[in-house]
């Protein structure tokens, strides 16, 4: 059971357009389930504020996937290079190295399929 505060906070994030989730307390094996209502029953359901996706930045386990891959810099709106080489630490376009952290923070990453240029990193 919530306190009082904390369930001030859930539904003052409710307000705020914050995605809410319900769990049954009925002791059946349920799942989390998107609240759309405004009322809130604290003695049958417990709530929480959904968390929000994050991003983080690429690592070794995506390195083959990033082969060939087109990068550009944020700010560029011409000049791209290709991912011509991964390590566990960091991607090469020709000579240059480059940290995966380095890629979230600097590059953007060309979407093939939408054709359109999007973040340099993964939802964690």
């Amino acid at each position: 059971m919530k306190t009082r505060k904390e369930q001030l906070e859930i539904e003052l994030a409710f307000e705020n357009g914050k995605t809410i989730e319900y769990f049954g307390a009925l002791g059946r094996k349920e799942k989390w389930t998107e609240k759309t209502t405004s009322d809130f029953n604290w003695h049958m359901f417990d709530y929480r504020i959904k968390e929000e996706p994050k991003r983080v930045p690429f690592d070794v386990s995506d390195g083959l996937n990033l082969l060939g891959q087109k990068f550009k810099l944020i700010e560029s709106q011409v000049f791209y290079s290709l991912c011509t080489d991964v390590d566990e630490k960091g991607v090469y376009f020709g000579e240059n190295y480059f940290k995966y952290d380095e890629l979230m923070e600097e590059y953007e990453k060309w979407n093939d399929l939408l054709k359109v240029w999007e973040e340099c990193s993964k939802v964690a």
